[in-house]
């Protein structure tokens, strides 16, 4: 698998996100997700072994989603967003997710899809990325 981006659902799937959830949801007994346009609430993303996601906040669920930058919203596939009344929720994306992105690609990774070192958490700065690399001699 390619290790020089950070993967987004575009690059994983060749299918539509929507279409893609909603297969999901039916594989495990959910009927298809509402319309987009009538989402409630927001959700950041975060990276997650070379990859953006979505967790999903329904307590007990655990469920994520590598998440589209293209139709950035939100939709378990498991719980079919219970705690949400069934609604989409809006996905934000940081600003600064270009640099976020070239700095973690800066760290290796053999599958790119998979890239244990290259997380990112929204409580995260450039800054404590930049002070990562450093410390780990990645420059």
């Amino acid at each position: 698998m390619r290790t020089d981006i950070i993967f987004e659902h575009e690059n994983w799937q060749k299918i539509p996100y929507k279409k893609f959830i909603d297969y999901y949801l039916i594989q495990h007994g959910q009927s298809i997700s509402p319309d987009i346009s009538e989402y409630k609430g927001k959700l950041e993303a975060e990276i997650n072994y070379g990859r953006w996601i979505t967790n999903c906040p329904t307590e007990g669920c655990n469920g994520a989603v590598v998440v589209s930058l293209q139709t950035p919203y939100f939709m378990c596939p498991y719980c079919a967003n219970f705690s949400n009344n069934g609604k989409w929720y809006e996905v934000k994306f940081p600003k600064e997710k270009e640099k976020i992105e070239k700095l973690l690609l800066k760290r290796p990774a053999w599958d790119g899809f998979s890239a244990i070192h290259r997380n990112w958490k929204p409580n995260e700065t450039v800054e404590d990325l930049e002070k990562e690399n450093k410390d780990r001699g990645i420059k």
